[in-house]
């Protein structure tokens, strides 16, 4: 926006999407629905509700207590409990966050305070704080794994479908305030999250050299998660990707070096199937940015990532513009009107 801010001033708004028909929300939604007044057979949009909801006389009732305590409004999972030096309550985190940003030794940010996690209670979920003094920060480290369940083409070398995401942080990173030094990598093994959801994919052209292609495709995937925003009404953190030199398992688009950018909410609320529908859009406006920014090696204007699992390890700029500009060229001509 600072180079270009006829995108912010002149662009159409971003597409809000929201997924009335997602497997993981809709039935804890529709089950509390059912529990204030009980539902219509033609107001049950998800198949997964409508066979756990009991029909009497015509409508559909709930046969849980209390429905609406299931539904975590603060993300992913079960929520975790932020307790203080004296044990008092400062906060909620979801499962995710609580893994990633408050796992043990984690230098943890909470209204401007910083703070040293000293214990994660996961019978309890509570996490457990103390003053930090510490003259550095730290940033996970984590392993994930995609496998797609299903999927379908929707034009330019895209595919869509369903996948379930594995992650899980297995270490983390001290670095000194300013400098970014890295002064120790911790290893550490926290539980496993898998969820469902919907994800994109495609394979770029292996037009260079092979020792290059990872790097490659991780910027690339990077740069593109960075624009997405700018097509599709969400934040960086709703996204996630992943890139492969080899994906190691069939897929219904063949193999070869794979790209794919998911929805980070369990279920999947629309991003990707979203996106791409603007993927050519998307596509030559990630080459413009690689372009333009001035960076030799990379920067957070065009391939860093503030949430890269790797802590922005193994990417290649230079690759990455490579790639993009020879998937641009197998695109439709732009309609001009």
């Amino acid at each position: 926006f600072l180079h270009r801010p006829e995108l912010l001033l002149k662009s159409p708004p971003e597409e809000a999407i929201a997924d009335p028909k997602n497997p993981v929300l809709c039935p804890l939604h529709l089950h509390a629905a059912a529990y204030e007044m009980p539902l219509r057979r033609e107001e049950v949009l998800c198949q997964e509700a409508l066979r756990e909801l009991k029909e009497k006389e015509g409508r559909l009732y709930t046969q849980k207590r209390r429905p609406h305590r299931e539904i975590t409004l603060r993300g992913l999972g079960t929520t975790f409990t932020l307790r203080g030096p004296e044990g008092e309550v400062l906060g909620y985190l979801d499962e995710r966050q609580a893994y990633w940003e408050a796992h043990p030794g984690a230098i943890y940010l909470h209204q401007g305070e910083s703070y040293l996690v000293r214990n994660v209670d996961l019978k309890r979920r509570e996490v457990w704080l103390l003053p930090a003094l510490e003259d550095y920060y730290t940033e996970p480290r984590a392993e994930s794994d995609l496998e797609v369940l299903s999927g379908e083409p929707v034009g330019h070398g895209v595919y869509v479908g369903r996948v379930v995401l594995r992650e899980r942080v297995v270490g983390y990173v001290k670095k000194r305030f300013f400098t970014g030094s890295v002064l120790e990598e911790v290893p550490l093994l926290m539980p496993e999250i898998a969820f469902p959801t919907e994800a994109l994919w495609f394979h770029p052209p292996e037009v260079v050299p092979p020792h290059q292609i990872p790097g490659g495709i991780h910027a690339l995937e990077h740069a593109m998660i960075g624009l997405l925003p700018l097509f599709v009404l969400a934040e960086r953190q709703d996204i996630g990707g992943l890139s492969y030199p080899f994906y190691p398992r069939p897929l219904p688009s063949g193999g070869g070096p794979t790209v794919f950018i998911y929805d980070g909410y369990p279920g999947g609320v629309g991003y990707a199937r979203a996106a791409a529908r603007r993927f050519p859009e998307w596509l030559r406006a990630t080459l413009e940015l690689l372009k333009a920014c001035p960076c030799e090696e990379g920067c957070p204007r065009c391939i860093l990532s503030p949430k890269c699992g790797n802590g922005n390890q193994y990417l290649d700029k230079k690759a990455a513009l490579l790639l993009c500009a020879n998937l641009v060229l197998s695109l439709p001509p732009r309609v001009v009107h």
